[in-house]
């Protein structure tokens, strides 16, 4: 990803969805940050 463009990106699917980010632990916080909240949703 380039180095402007938002710490976490994704592609979706209509049965899968792909995440990326850096492998910054601030960007892998980010992740599972995002990940928790949606689990809970």
């Amino acid at each position: 990803m380039p180095k402007w463009s938002k710490d976490i990106n994704h592609l979706s699917y209509a049965d899968d969805t792909i995440l990326f980010c850096s492998g910054h632990k601030k960007s892998m916080r980010k992740m599972m940050n995002v990940l928790k909240q949606y689990e809970f949703v």
